[in-house]
């Protein structure tokens, strides 16, 4: 990636608020993004893959449970949270996390049914409560979804979850 693609990232995610909150691997326009949201911390993120990466077949993680996934998502986002997105071996795996997870999911193959060939996957995952992982699909105007329509449209997605799937969301407890 050169200086060019460097600055034109650069501007890109702070024109969406997401400057200080991505791991990027290569650009913009070669990318799949995924947007992150852990609602028992509101710990946001993007990451990004290569599309080609996204798109190649993987037999070791292509044979993987989906389970095994939402665990490492979980587990890794974390880590992230935790390190303040400074560890890119976490970053890393959360990617691919991310990437083996979506590829298993319904929301995925609804995507694939309506995507056009040149369409760009903007992938949205939520963390709830008791580590249950909840997927669904962006349709941006722009090239990067803002983490302000990201988290306005993953607070309607969990208000819609909440009306329909209560037991999704553990009650508290009194103490």
């Amino acid at each position: 990636m050169d200086q060019i693609d460097r600055d034109i990232i650069e501007h890109q995610l702070k024109a969406s608020s997401w400057d200080n909150l991505t791991i990027i691997q290569g650009n913009l326009f070669e990318s799949v993004f995924f947007y992150l949201l852990d609602t028992r911390t509101a710990h946001a993120r993007l990451v990004t893959i290569k599309r080609d990466d996204f798109y190649r077949r993987d037999p070791f993680a292509d044979s993987q449970p989906i389970e095994l996934f939402s665990t490492i998502i979980e587990q890794k986002m974390k880590a992230v949270h935790a390190s303040s997105g400074k560890n890119d071996a976490d970053l890393d795996l959360l990617a691919q996390a991310c990437k083996g997870y979506f590829k298993l999911t319904q929301t995925y193959r609804q995507w694939l049914m309506k995507a056009g060939e040149k369409d760009t996957l903007h992938a949205a995952i939520l963390i709830y409560p008791g580590e249950m992982i909840r997927p669904f699909a962006l349709t941006p105007d722009d090239r990067i979804v803002s983490s302000e329509y990201f988290l306005a449209a993953a607070a309607q997605v969990e208000q819609t979850d909440r009306k329909n799937h209560p037991e999704w969301f553990p009650k508290k407890t009194k103490r």
